[in-house]
């Protein structure tokens, strides 16, 4: 998984020798609509088996060059790939394509819980200070292990920490760096 590979043949070539595990669109039922952003959409889904996902789509007209887009989706899968053993990062299970859309979306567990802000404002006179050093502990450690695979978050903030089952998740690496791919550029 080479970062300076072209990002369109990397993912060609990661889904033929299945690294990515690759969802049929038809697997997913229930769909509903979550949020929506600049960047991008996020609906949430059940596969057939009763498992509630996120699918995240990056905005085709946002997109509308395919470079730019596979640039910005492989970057995002490969980052979240790395992180996939850490208890503190949401789970990526791979990807896949609406017949209806251009590109291919995430599909990332669903981590039921409120944001960090809202939990916290929520919970403020309930929390105990030993639940809140855990729970900052929790977002300590997920950052550790992002820094430790040589990646910047870039955007992290309470929205982007959502509490699951009382433990913190963090997501939104759509706009992390891998500094390994940066070093790498940058020696040459």
């Amino acid at each position: 998984m080479n970062a300076l590979t072209d990002p369109k043949i990397w993912l060609e070539d990661a889904i033929y020798k299945k690294y990515i595990r690759v969802f049929d669109y038809d697997s997913f039922r229930d769909i509903k609509h979550v949020s929506t952003t600049t960047l991008k959409d996020v609906k949430k889904a059940q596969i057939k088996c009763g498992k509630k996902v996120i699918l995240e789509y990056l905005k085709d007209d946002v997109y509308e060059i395919e470079d730019k887009y596979y640039t910005s989706f492989v970057r995002e899968v490969q980052n979240i790939m790395k992180l996939n053993n850490s208890e503190n990062i949401i789970k990526f299970l791979g990807i896949s394509k609406d017949p209806s859309l251009k590109f291919y979306c995430i599909v990332f567990q669903c981590a039921y819980g409120e944001d960090l802000r809202i939990y916290l404002k929520k919970k403020s006179t309930e929390l105990s200070w030993p639940a809140r050093v855990q729970m900052a502990k929790g977002v300590i450690n997920g950052m550790r292990d992002v820094h430790r695979e040589n990646i910047v978050h870039c955007n992290l903030n309470p929205k982007n920490i959502l509490v699951y089952n009382d433990s913190p998740v963090i997501k939104g690496f759509d706009a992390s760096i891998s500094l390994d791919g940066f070093l790498e550029t940058r020696e040459e």
